[in-house]
């Protein structure tokens, strides 16, 4: 991902290294990587922070009514377990560091629903572009995981977002066919489906990219690297 504002032109690139984070800076961004978490602690571009927590991999959404018809809450408790008890292993933190970008790694360990581990990439480049990767190693035994992804918590204030994908009304890689590709516009509270009994809602499929922003225009910018992608923008995390 990458800031919306563009950045001054300056490729003034450094790294900066403390007792317990690694950082990269440009012109326009900081960005610091936690040895102790594992991961981003902080990413600043023009002076604004956009990190509230270390972003997290998650294997889970919320259940909806189909699945509970169809036992999914107690054939799929292992990977709400995995999710919520996914740890970071000490020692596992890398970097790689060259004149115009810092890559950092760092592994982290499930042991549900059997014990395996996960790795998350961290790139950044003089103009102040993120690039992110997970990659999990499959394991023996479970052909379906509910879901893959990453969990992003940024400040309320980042409640407005727009998208390149299908839209405009939440769509699923099961009932997408109804919806339309186009760019589309909308915030975190009405985006939260008004269902009697809270359940996963909000997503968006085959996302181009995905633009969160505060009522100025400021903010953060997803965008595909090989594929489209699923996303969506709520008020609550999948676990509550």
């Amino acid at each position: 991902f990458s800031p919306v504002l563009p950045s001054s032109g300056a490729k003034a690139f450094r790294i900066i290294h403390g007792d317990g984070n690694v950082g990269a800076a440009g012109e326009d961004f900081i960005a610091l990587f936690s040895k102790g978490e594992g991961g981003l602690v902080s990413l600043v571009y023009h002076g604004q922070e956009y990190i509230t927590r270390t972003p997290k991999l998650t294997f889970f959404r919320a259940y909806t009514d189909n699945d509970k018809g169809m036992g999914k809450p107690a054939k799929d408790c292992g990977w709400l377990a995995a999710s919520m008890g996914l740890a970071y292993v000490p020692g596992s933190f890398c970097t790689q560091e060259n004149d115009a970008s810092l890559e950092v790694s760092a592994e982290y360990e499930a042991m549900y629903p059997e014990k395996f581990r996960c790795t998350i990439r961290y790139t950044i480049d003089a103009s102040g572009t993120l690039k992110v990767t997970a990659h999990y190693p499959g394991i023996s035994g479970e052909k379906f995981m509910p879901l893959f992804g990453m969990d992003f918590k940024l400040k309320k204030q980042l409640g407005n977002f727009s998208f390149y994908g299908l839209g405009p009304e939440e769509n699923y890689s099961d009932r997408k066919c109804g919806a339309r590709l186009g760019v589309f516009e909308s915030t975190a509270a009405q985006n939260m489906a008004r269902y009697l009994i809270p359940q996963e809602c909000g997503n968006r499929e085959g996302v181009r990219y995905l633009t969160v922003k505060d009522q100025k225009g400021h903010g953060i910018r997803f965008t595909m690297t090989q594929s489209p992608f699923s996303a969506s923008v709520l008020p609550y995390g999948a676990y509550e």
